[in-house]
């Protein structure tokens, strides 16, 4: 072989190996890029999460504080208010599924829930992933508007495990706690989602590139 068709082909053979190392820094890279997306993403959900629940509740506790002073203004008791701002409550349908209002006591009883069945049952005894009163969480948190609850648990109702972001605000009258739900599960899945389309377009330009 001529020495001038060597010289060539070392340099094809160099071309090629440089190009293969290429596009596995660029596919690495890339990868790279997309975790750190995901986790951003997943950051960014969290947040608008926390964001959301504590403006439904501040919301609602702001109406009832006062509805609360309409009520005695006009001469109404206070256990009038009160049975009037539970009735109102219970019939609020933000018409949204990841997003839920409920109401509880200091004593951990649904006064107000999404799902119907659980109204006026006492869950103080059910355990979050922890193993602990995800609803005690729910008490405590209330006391300031900075806490938020981050819990997993088994829904005896829907008959499922969810993961949920809480924020809870107790009223400045009666013995009741507001809370707003965001369910995590859909938005994570959608991560996820977003996530393995990112990697499958990265490693389609990559195979194009290649050929």
């Amino acid at each position: 072989m001529k020495i001038s068709n060597k010289l060539s082909l070392c340099i094809l053979i160099g071309l090629f190996i440089l190009s293969l190392c290429l596009v596995l820094i660029s596919n690495s890279g890339l990868k790279k890029i997309s975790y750190i997306s995901h986790n951003t993403i997943s950051t960014m959900a969290q947040d608008d999460a926390k964001s959301t629940a504590k403006s439904v509740v501040l919301g609602f506790y702001t109406f009832s504080q006062a509805l609360y002073k309409d009520f005695v203004k006009s001469g109404d008791s206070k256990e009038d208010a009160y049975e009037s701002i539970v009735e109102y409550l219970r019939n609020v349908n933000l018409h949204n599924p990841t997003i839920r209002f409920f109401a509880i006591n200091s004593k951990g009883d649904y006064i107000v829930h999404y799902q119907p069945e659980k109204v006026g049952k006492n869950y103080l005894s059910a355990k979050d992933d922890k193993n602990e009163s995800y609803m005690q969480k729910f008490i405590d948190n209330a006391k300031d508007d900075t806490s938020f609850t981050e819990v997993s648990f088994f829904d005896d109702i829907a008959k499922k495990t969810r993961n949920i972001i809480t924020f809870t605000k107790k009223d400045d009258n009666f013995d009741l706690i507001y809370g707003c739900t965001i369910d995590m599960n859909a938005t994570l899945q959608h991560i996820e989602e977003l996530s393995k389309e990112t990697l499958d377009t990265i490693e389609s330009s990559n195979i194009l590139f290649i050929s």
